[in-house]
């Protein structure tokens, strides 16, 4: 597996809190820092499923309006 070195600022009260959550865990400071962006990739794609989801229910509701309109008009038949 490739690694990447990466340089970040990171806010003082981030980093203390992470600095103490880390050290409770006994968790190397790379570690902790891996796990946390595999955390937000996973909230984040969820995010865009949400979204994804969001836009193609939009684009049948109105063609599931029809087709319910349509059976209903069908039973009306019956």
């Amino acid at each position: 597996m490739n690694r990447h070195a990466i340089s970040l600022k990171v806010r003082e009260d981030l980093y203390e809190e992470a600095e103490i959550l880390r050290l409770s865990f006994h968790k190397p400071r790379n570690a902790y820092i891996n796990d946390a962006i595999a955390f937000y990739n996973h909230i984040m794609r969820k995010e865009m499923l949400k979204v994804q989801l969001q836009k193609e229910s939009k684009l049948v509701k109105k063609h599931s309006i029809k087709i319910l309109q349509e059976l209903d008009a069908l039973d009306d038949r019956f």
